[in-house]
């Protein structure tokens, strides 16, 4: 079951009515323009991180993952904050998890926040000058391989069709746009 607060965009009248593995379900009264009161329904995931990790030759490494029941994917290393975990601890434990990286120089990108239907927040991290130090720690469910690339492949990487990251896809993009796309490049190096 989770544990997860309620996240201030669940209005006060709300009830949950589900508490899942992984999400909580809940329903709550709102009232339509035409005056009518319909029950509508959020679910609250817990929050996410995402660490692109950059080694101590300056590559970024990737993962190959694949999960039951799933197709094969590519992507950074990351998952769900656990209860009562702060954000950059969850980063720190799921890399070494599933990298076996180690690094002491974290800078937090940005959070993307889920909302309307599904609440939820994704924080993404840099760890730079990561070094291999632990053994890894995959969940039952995770298979995962790794892979090399240069910092100025990133947004390569992020428009590969098996590409999991569409959301950080679209941050590169944006960056791309406003002509900022070389300065975060920068900090991967």
């Amino acid at each position: 079951m989770t544990n997860i607060p309620k996240p201030k965009q669940i209005p006060d009248t709300a009830t949950k009515v589900f508490s899942g593995v992984i999400h909580d379900v809940y329903h709550y009264p709102q009232e339509f323009f035409d005056g009518s009161i319909q029950t509508m329904e959020k679910i609250v995931r817990p929050d996410s991180v995402l660490v692109i990790p950059v080694l101590l030759n300056r590559n970024i490494l990737m993962s190959r993952q694949i999960h039951p029941g799933g197709n094969e994917f590519i992507s950074f290393f990351g998952g769900r904050v656990e209860a009562n975990e702060d954000i950059l601890e969850a980063a720190k434990r799921e890399l070494a998890e599933e990298s076996g990286l180690v690094s002491l120089q974290w800078e937090e990108v940005y959070c993307e926040s889920i909302a309307g239907n599904m609440i939820s927040n994704r924080y993404c991290f840099i760890a730079n000058d990561c070094e291999y130090k632990l053994e890894l720690e995959l969940d039952a469910g995770e298979k995962i391989t790794t892979f090399e690339i240069k910092p100025e492949s990133i947004l390569d990487a992020m428009m590969d069709q098996k590409c999991r990251e569409k959301d950080f896809r679209n941050y590169l993009l944006e960056l791309y746009y406003k002509g900022l796309f070389e300065g975060f490049v920068n900090k991967l190096r």
